[in-house]
């Protein structure tokens, strides 16, 4: 055999062998192209062989057909590799489809490790331009990420990724979800998408119902990319949530509209307004089962300012919130101008309309307005700098397919939870993107070296179910979250400021206290009047201060009270109003420099009264030694109401505080909420009412360390038909407190009925001629044990508004159990004159049959007995109702039946 012929068998084995040692191939044609695998700027997912838009792929006028995939920046992939990977080839650049237009900059980095690092980098690409080509050696790397960063332009960024492969010789490339883009911003119904590279600007989708399938393709009627024009409305996902992204932060000079304010505004240190924010952490956690927060930073990259999104996703609420902060990393001052919380981009339509919510002293969230959002900025504030939630509401609903309906439309609520000044703007621009910005107004704030910024936090929901499921939303996120030990059930409180005002005695409450007890009440307590005795509290002229009992009225102290409350059995309540001082009282003539003044200005009272000056550390502690002092020495005061007569913004300067004046409202609020934490941790059993001359105090913010609110000074049954309804589109009822008073405008059926639909109370004096007015006050007992028996639904329920009272003299509210196996029906009927009328229940089981039962009933029956009828029945046909002459109500159960 020649030497040939015996070389011929070996250089096949060898040729055998080469061949089986040959990489295999992982190609573009195996990426998944929908989120949370793949993340873009301005479309749903990227296609396979052909443009974002559907069309041929094309770069610099070569035409490219497998292998490839059309994106959009900000897009972003990432591979799991097993360190044995060989080699990615391929090529980037811009589609021709974009007519020249567009700027891309296309990267590859190794991010195996905890710091990634750049592999390869195109530069920025322009329209037009041809591919560029890249060959990265993967050998040890486990993870590559691929990202296609937007360019020095905002449109038409259309990025092709072509000819693409992977040659690997052990595991095949895996690609891993991107987790944040997608699952982090989604509740069970809603979607806030938030996306961005590191490097990059941070973007956000349109807020809205949750994602639906991508629909198909759109033609060349799309602008610039974006789904349905410059706000993505009209494309993309139905329900409100379209394809296109926007800023999530409108930095100042760089705004996505020239008829907006910015989000945030900063004027740094070298005195140029000049902010540019990206991407330069981003981080995901679960905090529990049903809320995830991800929390972006984002840095200038030429001066050192850092500002930190912090969004939260609650799952079964359908809430988001949204809060920023900034920090300065510099060695001088900066000033915070602009600072708002939230920056939401939401849907446009032209027939969208703003709700708010206003109603001073006595009338708190009884005027509701409706306007029109046109271009420009439509804006709600206040700078009263405490006592902040009348007259005007720091919340507001927005509607997008016409006037605010109550079960049907696309609906956007949010409210701020902050007990500061406050302010709010809705924005349309010549594009007709609508943005949401809210926060605290951008007074002139300094910020030290190293000091943080803490906004408030924004609460906000959609709806394409109407303002009853927006405020169903916000209901559920109170009970889980937005008030202090939402999950429970609150006592039935007599308050005496109604029936004793400051004229009592201990003899007095001697006979009340037992008296109060007979008609179930759980908690008495003592308003205004039981301290002082320099100066003592008998009016409101003086004594606000000093926080000791006044031996005149009661000589035995609280304690004395405490054991009568206990004998009786019920529990002892007292009221405060820590935050004030009267100019005659021991404290003020010890420390006068204690209460706020502005510089040079003359001093103006209110009620005879000045606020303290919570921006000063020292009174501060003062403040929460007073509260905690007496919650040390009576162990047995188990409900404080908490009162704030007297605004901030009467003498809005502070005597530490004189060189950042614009802060002086923040640091109030932020001292108030670290003396309130403070209380919160070291008395958790104790019950806090966040009281303001009424309803003053009814913020998000105030009830984080409440159980609940005061919801007005005006205990008129009618009256609080209206302003229990305003409430209600914010807070659940077992956060607004309601008492029958003495006003006689209706039996104390009505009142009691009317009190059930908040946190049912008692405002007079049992004993007293008028309690027994119109007749007998164990009617008020009557109606008591039947609210027990009710309060674990009504406190639980979901609530369905029927009538509006500002439009109708009868008005409807259904409770309704959340597995709909029971409800309860309240009709009010407000005017004078006997009639049948027809109520109609909502939110019932269409299919199920339901007992009815009358409750509280007054001498006559006002429904048919032994009446049974379907959910539908009811919803559709309601039930008839024998309204007497006279101001009157009707209270049914409502009880499943097999």
């Amino acid at each position: 055999m020649t030497r040939l012929k015996r070389l011929i068998p070996a250089l096949l084995c060898a040729s055998l062998s080469i061949g089986s040692l040959r990489a295999a191939e992982w190609t573009a044609d195996q990426l998944r192209l929908s989120a949370p695998y793949l993340q873009l700027g301005y479309f749903d997912q990227g296609r396979h062989n052909a443009s974002v838009e559907g069309r041929p792929i094309s770069i610099g006028g070569v035409g490219y057909s497998a292998n490839s995939v059309g994106l959009h920046a900000e897009g972003e992939f990432i591979l799991k590799l097993d360190g044995k990977a060989v080699r990615a080839t391929g090529a980037v650049g811009i589609d021709d489809d974009t007519n020249g237009q567009g700027s891309v900059n296309f990267q590859w980095y190794d991010a195996s490790g905890s710091n990634m690092k750049l592999l390869w980098e195109s530069k920025e690409m322009k329209g037009g331009d041809k591919a560029k080509e890249f060959s990265i050696n993967l050998n040890g790397i486990t993870r590559l990420r691929f990202v296609a960063a937007q360019g020095a332009d905002m449109d038409y960024d259309h990025a092709d990724l072509v000819n693409f492969k992977i040659e690997y010789n052990g595991a095949a490339p895996e690609q891993q979800s991107l987790g944040g883009a997608s699952g982090a911003f989604e509740t069970s119904r809603l979607t806030w998408n938030l996306t961005g590279n590191v490097g990059a600007e941070l973007r956000q989708g349109v807020f809205g119902a949750a994602k639906q399938p991508a629909g198909p393709a759109a033609g060349p009627g799309r602008q610039g990319g974006r789904p349905g024009g410059f706000g993505g409305f009209g494309g993309g996902r139905p329900g409100g949530f379209g394809g296109g992204t926007q800023s999530a932060i409108a930095a100042w000079p760089r705004l996505p509209s020239e008829v907006m304010e910015p989000s945030i505004y900063i004027i740094q240190e070298d005195g140029t307004h000049n902010l540019e924010l990206r991407i330069a952490k981003k981080s995901v956690r679960q905090l529990d089962d049903e809320r995830t927060e991800a929390a972006f930073e984002l840095k200038d990259p030429l001066y050192p300012v850092t500002v930190t999104l912090i969004a939260t996703a609650y799952k079964t609420a359908d809430v988001f919130t949204s809060q920023i902060i900034v920090r300065n990393n510099g060695e001088k001052n900066i000033t915070l101008l602009n600072r708002d919380a939230a920056f939401i981009n939401l849907p446009f339509t032209n027939d969208t309309y703003l709700t708010s919510f206003y109603g001073d002293w006595g009338r708190e969230m009884t005027e509701i307005h409706e306007d029109k959002v046109g271009r420009g900025v439509l804006k709600h504030l206040t700078n009263k700098g405490s006592r902040v939630a009348v007259p005007d509401y720091p919340g507001c609903y927005i509607s997008f397919d016409g006037k605010l309906q109550e079960e049907k439309g696309r609906v956007f609520a949010a409210a701020i939870a902050w007990s500061g000044s406050w302010e709010y703007s809705i924005t349309t621009t010549q594009n007709n993107t609508v943005f949401f910005a809210a926060g605290v107004p951008g007074t002139p704030t300094i910020l030290k070296p190293g000091e943080d910024y803490n906004s408030p936090k924004i609460v906000m929901t959609f709806s394409n179910e109407g303002a009853g499921q927006a405020s169903r939303n916000l209901h559920n996120y109170g009970r889980m979250y937005g008030v202090y030990n939402g999950d429970k059930q609150r006592p039935l409180v007599l308050n005496s400021w109604e029936g004793t005002y400051m004229d009592f005695t201990e003899a007095k409450l001697d006979k009340y206290i037992p008296d109060a007890a007979k008609l179930g009440v759980e908690y008495f307590v003592l308003d205004d009047g039981w301290f002082g005795n320099k100066y003592p509290r008998n009016n409101d002229r003086q004594g606000l201060g000093d926080w000791m009992v006044n031996k005149a009225k009661l000589p035995n102290g609280i304690e004395h009270l405490c054991d009568l409350c206990e004998q009786n059995g019920i529990k002892f309540g007292i009221w405060v109003e820590p935050e004030m001082v009267c100019p005659r009282s021991e404290l003020f003539d010890a420390h006068p420099e204690y209460a706020t003044e502005l510089k040079g200005r003359g001093v103006q009272l209110i009620r005879n009264q000045r606020v303290l000056d919570l921006a000063n550390p020292v009174v501060e502690e003062y403040v929460y030694k007073c509260v905690a002092d007496i919650l040390r020495e009576h162990p047995r005061v188990a409900y404080i109401k908490w009162d704030h007569n007297a605004t901030l913004g009467a003498n809005p300067g502070s005597h530490v505080n004189l060189d950042n004046q614009g802060a002086f409202s923040d640091k109030f609020t932020e001292a108030y909420y670290r003396i309130m934490a403070r209380l919160r941790k070291e008395f958790p059993n104790v019950i806090f009412q966040a009281c303001g001359s009424g309803g003053m105090r009814g913020d998000i913010g105030a009830l984080q360390y409440s159980e609940e609110i005061w919801g007005s000074d005006q205990t008129n049954g009618i009256n609080r038909i209206s302003i229990q309804w305003g409430w209600s589109h914010f807070l659940p009822v077992k956060a607004v407190a309601a008492h029958v008073g003495c006003l006689g405008e209706g039996d104390y059926k009505f009142r009691t009925d009317v009190a059930m639909t908040a946190r049912l109370g008692v405002e007079l004096d049992p004993a007293s001629q008028g309690a027994r007015r119109l007749d007998n006050v164990d009617n008020i007992a009557k109606g008591i044990a039947v609210y027990k028996k009710l309060r674990p639904l009504l406190h639980s329920a979901d609530l369905y508004r029927g009538r509006s009272p500002m439009v109708s003299q009868t008005t409807e509210l259904t409770f309704v159990a959340q597995d709909k196996s029971e409800a309860v029906l309240f009709g009010f009927k407000r005017d004078r004159g006997a009639r049948t009328e027809t109520i109609k229940a909502s939110g019932l089981d269409p299919n199920a049959k339901y007992k009815l039962t009358e409750l509280n009933p007054d001498t006559q029956p006002r429904i048919a007995a032994g009446q049974t009828l379907t959910g539908a029945q009811l919803m559709q046909n309601g039930v008839e109702v024998k309204f007497p002459d006279k101001v009157s109500s009707v209270n049914i159960k409502l009880d499943k039946v097999q």
